[in-house]
């Protein structure tokens, strides 16, 4: 997947996006602050679920240099995610967790709604196609 270096204005250090949205003004903001810390190692990364966060962005990844900064996790780690038991053992899912992942993949949005459209990204995976790719024979 591409990154985008993004342009914000009184940035230090890069910021390398892998979200395919915009990011608002509070949001520029706090990523500008972050790329001005002095233990920045390199550059401020985004994934493709970044959205603000207190004291940095939720779905930022930054590294630091000699220093440990418990605000960069954005006070949500795990916002979104869940566990879940499904009924498959791991000798079913031979040569098919491409596949599988790929599925998964599809049927799980990357961020809790478009920031262009509003629109509600869906909130789990369809069981029926997981279901039939971990059931396929090889």
């Amino acid at each position: 997947m591409p990154y985008e270096k993004l342009t914000i204005g009184g940035a230090k250090q890069e910021i390398l996006s892998w979200a395919n949205h915009d990011f608002s003004i509070e949001e520029q903001s706090m990523l500008r602050n972050v790329s001005r810390l002095p233990c920045l190692f390199k550059h401020v990364a985004l994934m493709p679920d970044a959205h603000l966060g207190k004291g940095s962005m939720v779905g930022s990844v930054i590294a630091t240099n000699e220093a440990v900064i418990p605000a960069t996790v954005g006070v949500d780690i795990g916002c979104g995610m869940m566990a879940v038991k499904t009924p498959f053992k791991s000798g079913i899912l031979d040569g098919k967790l491409k596949d599988l992942r790929l599925a998964i993949e599809e049927a799980i949005p990357s961020q809790l709604m478009n920031p262009r459209t509003g629109a509600a990204g869906r909130t789990s995976a369809s069981f029926t196609r997981v279901s039939t790719i971990a059931k396929r024979k090889r």
